[in-house]
């Protein structure tokens, strides 16, 4: 039996956020980027089915 293979694109975005957080309630720069990192991973494998892998880097 054969496999179908299946083209596979590999798309890049860049995305800049600005985000208020308060530091008087412990929050960080650094937190709520990896907060924001999680929760965009969730969000991008419930969006499509087909979504193979999510590699992201937080840069500041």
């Amino acid at each position: 039996m054969k496999t179908e293979l299946k083209p596979i694109a590999r798309i890049s975005y860049a995305v800049e956020l600005e985000v208020c957080y308060d530091s008087f309630k412990g929050s960080t720069p650094e937190k709520i980027a990896d907060l924001i990192e999680d929760q965009m991973h969730v969000l991008l494998m419930e969006a499509s089915p087909d979504v193979l892998g999510i590699y992201t880097s937080i840069t500041e």
